[in-house]
């Protein structure tokens, strides 16, 4: 039997290296098969229904016809966004959907660490994009998103990173955030005078199809529909507090909380601003900020928040308090996701609220590490390790020693 081809050689290279790209496209084409067998692709539906009606003139956040609880309650300006995937056949556009979130999550985290620690985050949050795909939600792109913006201000990029965030915010309010890395830069003014005139320009882009009389009342619409949402249970830090203390007050005081804990390691360690371990770590905690203090989160939301733990070990030195919470939030956060836990594993609350633990505790253990930076420690190496020949991608320990 003779030696492979030079051919065969070349694919089965080819295979190793990108054997993960097949891996993110199987779970997209197979989460796609799932949902339109079993008839569950009601978030699609109705992101269709609200961009067909936008393009006819019609209320985009009136109820659709065979959705009962459901609506559609994102801007007016991704109403116009999802048309390519809204009018061709439903299966065609939730498959080029799942792999818009899927593949944009993998490009994103692709481009902001070293192949190997890529891989390990890629791998840690695969369990979690396939649940938003399941949900047929934006939260891949959210976060590929937000990781993009993150990229772009690293360099000289300004406007790449201006438009990462409006289209981030025109999907979803709070990934408004990444605008924090054009504030971390020497011309910020520049920056966030770019990131300003880009979500305005993108907010107004619907008035070419519907009018700015028209336009303006979508957004009326939109306001109403996000302060219906404020008090439904969900998944955050003010939900964790009614259950635990009877709250149950305004959102808003608890949001601005976190919102300055967030910007406190950015207000005190100026020097670390040119860091690139500090900032990465910065990202890690704005990703899980953004499903904490959100009102709207929910379970598929939490890819978001597993994605900025993942980049947190992968980049950290992978002490076993970073390995505890990984292993925390793999078994109460993906694991609830993807249906491996009973319907109900809460003994003292209920599971929505127990995933939030090992989230907020992670954040917290983030927000020391950002406080506790010294310039005389330097940044951690996060320089792209020798690929071994079988490209097999080996886990380090999860509780490795301090």
């Amino acid at each position: 039997m003779g030696s492979p081809s030079k051919a065969a050689r070349g694919a089965a290279a080819f295979l190793r290296r990108h054997w993960l790209v097949g891996l993110y496209v199987a779970v997209a084409v197979g989460v796609t098969v799932q949902r339109l067998v079993l008839h569950k692709q009601n978030v699609f539906r109705i992101f269709a229904w609200a961009s067909r009606n936008m393009l006819a003139g019609v209320n985009p956040y009136a109820a659709h016809p065979d959705q009962y609880v459901d609506f559609y309650r994102y801007s007016p300006a991704f109403a116009i966004a999802f048309t390519p995937f809204a009018v061709v056949p439903e299966w065609l556009g939730l498959l080029a959907w799942n792999l818009v979130n899927a593949m944009g999550l993998y490009w994103a985290v692709s481009r902001l660490l070293p192949r190997p620690r890529a891989q390990l985050v890629l791998m840690v949050v695969l369990g979690d994009i396939a649940r938003t795909m399941q949900s047929c939600q934006s939260n891949g792109l959210v976060t590929a998103l937000m990781i993009a913006a993150f990229i772009a201000y690293s360099g000289p990029r300004v406007w790449r990173g201006a438009f990462a965030v409006a289209a981030g915010a025109a999907i979803k309010i709070f990934p408004v955030g990444a605008a924090l890395f054009a504030l971390l830069r020497r011309d910020r003014r520049r920056a966030l005078g770019v990131v300003a005139a880009t979500i305005a320009a993108l907010a107004l882009l619907p008035v070419l199809v519907v009018g700015p009389r028209e336009l303006l009342l979508q957004y009326a619409r939109w306001f109403s529909q996000e302060q219906a949402e404020t008090f439904k249970p969900m998944s955050s830090v003010m939900d964790l507090l009614d259950v635990w203390t009877g709250y149950y007050g305004p959102r808003l005081p608890i949001q601005l909380f976190g919102l300055a804990v967030l910007l406190l390691p950015a207000a005190v360690k100026r020097g670390a601003h040119d860091d690139h371990h500090w900032r990465l770590t910065l990202l890690s905690s704005l990703l899980i900020f953004s499903v904490l203090f959100n009102y709207g989160a929910e379970r598929p939301s939490f890819v978001i928040a597993t994605t900025g733990i993942a980049i947190w070990y992968a980049i950290g030195r992978r002490t076993r308090l970073q390995g505890t919470l990984l292993i925390l939030s793999l078994a109460l956060v993906t694991a609830d996701g993807v249906g491996l836990w009973p319907g109900d594993i809460g003994v003292w609350m209920d599971e929505s609220r127990l995933r939030v633990i090992p989230v907020l505790a992670a954040w917290i253990a983030i927000q020391w590490d950002l406080l506790r930076w010294r310039k005389a420690a330097g940044p951690v190496e996060v320089s792209p390790a020798p690929e071994p020949v079988p490209a097999v991608l080996k886990f380090p320990p999860l509780l490795a020693a301090d």
